[in-house]
Protein backbone atom coordinates (compact mmCIF):
# COMPACT_ATOMS: atom_id res chain seq x y z
CA UNK A 1 0.00 0.00 0.00
CA UNK A 2 2.86 2.38 0.65
CA UNK A 3 4.32 1.54 -2.67
CA UNK A 4 1.43 2.89 -4.32
CA UNK A 5 0.38 5.83 -2.03
CA UNK A 6 4.47 6.89 -2.93
CA UNK A 7 3.78 5.79 -6.74
CA UNK A 8 0.30 8.54 -6.46
CA UNK A 9 2.40 11.09 -4.89
CA UNK A 10 4.99 10.81 -7.61
CA UNK A 11 2.49 11.13 -10.63
CA UNK A 12 0.78 14.12 -8.71
CA UNK A 13 4.22 16.08 -8.06
CA UNK A 14 5.53 15.31 -11.74
CA UNK A 15 2.06 16.84 -12.99
CA UNK A 16 2.36 19.95 -10.64
CA UNK A 17 5.64 20.49 -12.00
CA UNK A 18 4.89 19.76 -15.71
CA UNK A 19 1.16 22.31 -15.55
CA UNK A 20 2.54 24.80 -13.05
CA UNK A 21 2.73 27.90 -15.24
CA UNK A 22 -0.95 26.70 -16.53
CA UNK A 23 -4.29 27.97 -15.72
CA UNK A 24 -7.28 27.16 -16.20
CA UNK A 25 -9.58 29.20 -18.65
CA UNK A 26 -12.03 30.04 -15.92
CA UNK A 27 -12.78 33.66 -14.59
CA UNK A 28 -10.79 33.16 -11.14
CA UNK A 29 -7.53 31.80 -13.52
CA UNK A 30 -7.23 28.75 -11.11
CA UNK A 31 -4.14 26.39 -11.32
CA UNK A 32 -4.09 24.05 -14.06
CA UNK A 33 -3.22 21.08 -11.53
CA UNK A 34 -6.66 21.55 -10.21
CA UNK A 35 -8.10 19.57 -13.09
CA UNK A 36 -6.01 16.51 -13.47
CA UNK A 37 -6.09 16.45 -9.47
CA UNK A 38 -10.62 16.51 -10.09
CA UNK A 39 -10.11 13.78 -12.35
CA UNK A 40 -8.36 11.50 -10.37
CA UNK A 41 -10.55 12.27 -6.98
CA UNK A 42 -13.41 11.26 -9.42
CA UNK A 43 -12.05 8.16 -10.17
CA UNK A 44 -10.96 7.28 -6.20
CA UNK A 45 -13.72 8.73 -4.69
CA UNK A 46 -16.84 8.62 -6.38
CA UNK A 47 -16.03 5.80 -8.77
CA UNK A 48 -14.32 3.41 -6.75
CA UNK A 49 -11.50 3.22 -8.65
CA UNK A 50 -8.57 1.51 -7.24
CA UNK A 51 -6.26 0.41 -9.57
CA UNK A 52 -3.26 2.80 -9.70
CA UNK A 53 -2.34 2.51 -13.47
CA UNK A 54 -5.71 4.77 -13.82
CA UNK A 55 -5.19 7.02 -11.10
CA UNK A 56 -1.90 7.93 -12.41
CA UNK A 57 -2.88 8.20 -15.98
CA UNK A 58 -5.57 10.77 -14.41
CA UNK A 59 -3.23 12.62 -12.92
CA UNK A 60 -0.69 12.61 -16.11
CA UNK A 61 -3.61 13.00 -18.91
CA UNK A 62 -2.80 16.09 -20.18
CA UNK A 63 1.25 16.01 -19.67
CA UNK A 64 1.66 15.16 -23.09
CA UNK A 65 -1.15 16.90 -24.95
CA UNK A 66 -0.24 20.51 -23.14
CA UNK A 67 3.41 20.50 -22.08
CA UNK A 68 6.53 19.62 -23.22
CA UNK A 69 6.07 16.38 -21.58
CA UNK A 70 6.42 12.93 -24.44
CA UNK A 71 5.23 9.40 -24.29
CA UNK A 72 8.74 8.40 -23.66
CA UNK A 73 9.17 10.34 -20.90
CA UNK A 74 5.75 8.82 -19.17
CA UNK A 75 7.24 5.29 -19.70
CA UNK A 76 10.08 5.82 -18.23
CA UNK A 77 9.06 7.10 -15.17
CA UNK A 78 5.55 5.52 -14.91
CA UNK A 79 5.75 2.40 -16.95
CA UNK A 80 4.42 1.51 -19.93
CA UNK A 81 0.82 0.38 -18.50
CA UNK A 82 0.55 4.03 -17.47
CA UNK A 83 2.27 5.24 -21.03
CA UNK A 84 -0.46 3.58 -22.94
CA UNK A 85 -3.20 4.75 -21.13
CA UNK A 86 -2.01 8.55 -21.31
CA UNK A 87 -1.53 7.98 -24.99
CA UNK A 88 -4.80 6.60 -25.64
CA UNK A 89 -6.96 9.80 -23.79
CA UNK A 90 -4.21 12.20 -25.23
CA UNK A 91 -5.46 14.38 -28.76
CA UNK A 92 -3.03 15.57 -31.64
CA UNK A 93 -2.93 19.11 -31.03
CA UNK A 94 -1.37 20.08 -34.41
CA UNK A 95 -5.24 19.14 -35.70
CA UNK A 96 -7.65 21.73 -36.21
CA UNK A 97 -10.09 21.23 -32.18
CA UNK A 98 -13.41 19.91 -34.51
CA UNK A 99 -11.36 17.32 -36.43
CA UNK A 100 -9.99 16.48 -32.64
CA UNK A 101 -13.53 15.83 -31.57
CA UNK A 102 -14.65 13.70 -34.29
CA UNK A 103 -11.10 11.19 -33.91
CA UNK A 104 -12.31 11.32 -30.17
CA UNK A 105 -16.07 10.08 -30.69
CA UNK A 106 -14.63 7.48 -33.62
CA UNK A 107 -11.78 6.33 -31.63
CA UNK A 108 -13.98 5.84 -28.17
CA UNK A 109 -15.26 2.44 -28.84
CA UNK A 110 -12.00 0.87 -28.96
CA UNK A 111 -10.74 2.54 -26.37
CA UNK A 112 -9.62 0.29 -23.11
CA UNK A 113 -11.43 0.05 -20.15
CA UNK A 114 -8.80 2.24 -18.54
CA UNK A 115 -8.78 4.77 -20.66
CA UNK A 116 -12.39 5.09 -21.12
CA UNK A 117 -12.44 5.25 -17.56
CA UNK A 118 -9.65 8.27 -17.02
CA UNK A 119 -11.56 9.76 -20.44
CA UNK A 120 -14.95 10.11 -18.44
CA UNK A 121 -14.00 11.50 -15.71
CA UNK A 122 -12.07 14.25 -17.50
CA UNK A 123 -15.35 14.90 -19.07
CA UNK A 124 -17.17 14.86 -16.33
CA UNK A 125 -14.28 17.54 -14.40
CA UNK A 126 -14.84 20.00 -17.31
CA UNK A 127 -18.65 19.88 -17.04
CA UNK A 128 -19.04 20.35 -13.68
CA UNK A 129 -16.24 23.28 -13.80
CA UNK A 130 -18.65 24.99 -16.89
CA UNK A 131 -21.41 24.46 -14.62
CA UNK A 132 -19.67 26.29 -11.50
CA UNK A 133 -18.20 28.68 -13.76
CA UNK A 134 -18.41 29.88 -17.37
CA UNK A 135 -14.89 29.95 -19.23
CA UNK A 136 -13.71 33.77 -19.54
CA UNK A 137 -13.63 32.92 -23.70
CA UNK A 138 -17.62 31.94 -23.27
CA UNK A 139 -19.40 34.68 -21.96
CA UNK A 140 -22.59 33.34 -19.96
CA UNK A 141 -25.99 33.68 -22.52
CA UNK A 142 -28.92 33.65 -20.34
CA UNK A 143 -31.76 31.22 -21.84
CA UNK A 144 -34.66 33.93 -21.91
CA UNK A 145 -38.63 33.90 -22.50
CA UNK A 146 -39.26 35.28 -26.18
CA UNK A 147 -40.96 38.67 -25.51
CA UNK A 148 -41.98 41.66 -27.38
CA UNK A 149 -42.63 45.91 -26.81
CA UNK A 150 -40.31 45.67 -23.96
CA UNK A 151 -41.56 42.33 -22.56
CA UNK A 152 -40.04 39.98 -19.76
CA UNK A 153 -37.83 38.35 -22.74
CA UNK A 154 -37.25 40.88 -25.34
CA UNK A 155 -33.76 42.39 -25.87
CA UNK A 156 -34.37 45.60 -23.99
CA UNK A 157 -35.52 43.64 -21.15
CA UNK A 158 -32.29 42.39 -21.43
CA UNK A 159 -30.30 45.37 -21.63
CA UNK A 160 -31.79 46.84 -18.34
CA UNK A 161 -31.01 43.44 -16.43
CA UNK A 162 -35.38 42.42 -15.76
CA UNK A 163 -34.99 39.66 -18.43
CA UNK A 164 -36.71 36.49 -16.84
CA UNK A 165 -35.17 33.53 -16.83
CA UNK A 166 -36.97 30.13 -18.17
CA UNK A 167 -38.26 28.10 -15.21
CA UNK A 168 -36.79 24.83 -15.07
CA UNK A 169 -39.03 21.65 -13.39
CA UNK A 170 -37.56 17.86 -13.53
CA UNK A 171 -39.00 15.72 -15.95
CA UNK A 172 -41.33 13.26 -14.91
CA UNK A 173 -39.36 10.10 -17.11
CA UNK A 174 -36.08 12.06 -17.59
CA UNK A 175 -33.01 12.24 -15.78
CA UNK A 176 -32.38 16.04 -16.14
CA UNK A 177 -34.45 19.34 -15.73
CA UNK A 178 -36.90 19.97 -18.68
CA UNK A 179 -37.89 23.58 -19.85
CA UNK A 180 -41.19 24.77 -18.53
CA UNK A 181 -43.32 25.75 -22.24
CA UNK A 182 -44.62 29.19 -21.85
CA UNK A 183 -48.74 29.27 -21.63
CA UNK A 184 -49.91 29.44 -24.95
CA UNK A 185 -52.18 32.03 -25.61
CA UNK A 186 -56.05 32.08 -25.78
CA UNK A 187 -58.15 33.39 -28.89
CA UNK A 188 -61.03 34.86 -27.77
CA UNK A 189 -64.30 33.46 -28.75
CA UNK A 190 -66.80 35.42 -30.65
CA UNK A 191 -70.27 35.59 -30.30
CA UNK A 192 -72.25 32.63 -31.75
CA UNK A 193 -69.43 30.14 -31.23
CA UNK A 194 -69.84 27.05 -28.91
CA UNK A 195 -66.88 25.00 -26.86
CA UNK A 196 -66.46 21.60 -28.25
CA UNK A 197 -66.79 18.96 -26.23
CA UNK A 198 -64.42 16.08 -25.77
CA UNK A 199 -65.20 13.23 -27.61
CA UNK A 200 -67.30 14.45 -30.25
CA UNK A 201 -67.01 17.10 -33.23
CA UNK A 202 -67.05 20.15 -33.15
CA UNK A 203 -70.44 21.83 -33.11
CA UNK A 204 -71.82 24.31 -35.92
CA UNK A 205 -71.41 27.79 -34.92
CA UNK A 206 -74.98 29.35 -34.51
CA UNK A 207 -75.51 32.21 -37.00
CA UNK A 208 -75.94 35.97 -36.41
CA UNK A 209 -78.86 37.89 -35.62
CA UNK A 210 -80.59 38.82 -38.86
CA UNK A 211 -78.44 36.31 -41.09
CA UNK A 212 -80.09 33.70 -43.35
CA UNK A 213 -81.42 30.93 -40.86
CA UNK A 214 -81.57 33.16 -37.82
CA UNK A 215 -84.64 33.09 -35.54
CA UNK A 216 -86.79 35.48 -36.57
CA UNK A 217 -89.47 34.65 -34.05
CA UNK A 218 -89.56 33.63 -30.01
CA UNK A 219 -91.43 30.17 -29.64
CA UNK A 220 -90.59 26.65 -28.44
CA UNK A 221 -89.05 23.47 -29.68
CA UNK A 222 -91.22 24.14 -33.06
CA UNK A 223 -90.52 27.58 -33.95
CA UNK A 224 -89.29 27.28 -37.63
CA UNK A 225 -87.47 30.01 -39.99
CA UNK A 226 -88.79 32.34 -42.51
CA UNK A 227 -85.77 31.74 -44.65
CA UNK A 228 -85.46 29.00 -47.47
CA UNK A 229 -82.38 27.66 -46.13
CA UNK A 230 -84.56 24.68 -44.30
CA UNK A 231 -82.48 25.09 -41.54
Amino acid sequence: MGSEAARLLEAADFAAEKHKAQRRKDPEGTPYINHPLGVARILAQEAGVTDIVVLQAALLHDTVEDTDTTFSEIEERFGEEVRRVVEEVTDDKTLPKAERKRLQIEHAPGCSRRAKLVKLADKLHNLRDISRCTPAALPAAPLLLGGARGGPGSSAAARAGTARPIPFRRARNGPGPAPVPPPSPQRPRGLGESLPRPGLASPRPLPRAGAPGALLRAGGAGSRCRCRCRC
